[in-house]
């Protein structure tokens, strides 16, 4: 006894697939949603009016490191400030504690100094600090 080969089961035919896929992109493309532009993250908003010379202008250190702690809170990447980071008067890496460390030094009397604490591996700060001189 001969078997007969079984049919294949139905295909949807490529052109119906591609007219599907078509359609469905078309609608999201045009959907009032999708062209609204997405609102930018909220870092951009927070770190575009950020630079030293506004750290060098405070009065004294306690001033300077409440600045420092509203405008480059803790977890802030290199990226989201990266005018006010390469402004700093010194960098240095401290291998004892594996952070970088940014220095900046007051602008008026009484002289202070700033440091804000930098870890690489989690890229971001961990710590910020002034001190009179």
């Amino acid at each position: 006894m001969v078997s007969r080969p079984r049919p294949l089961p139905p295909r949807l035919p490529a052109s119906a697939f591609g007219l599907t896929l078509g359609t469905l992109l078309l609608t999201l493309a045009l959907h009032p949603l999708a062209a609204a532009p997405l609102a930018p993250p909220v870092t951009e908003h927070i770190f575009t009016a950020i630079n030293a010379a506004d750290l060098a202008a405070q009065p004294d250190a306690l001033a300077a490191e409440a600045w420092l702690l509203k405008s480059i809170p803790a977890g802030t990447a290199l990226a989201d400030a990266p005018d006010f980071f390469a402004a700093a008067h010194e960098v240095f890496y401290d291998p004892q504690e594996g952070l970088m460390v940014f220095v900046y030094r007051s602008a008026t009397s009484p002289r202070w100094k700033a440091w804000v604490s930098f870890d690489p591996q989690r890229a971001g700060v961990v710590h910020s600090a002034a001190a009179d001189q």
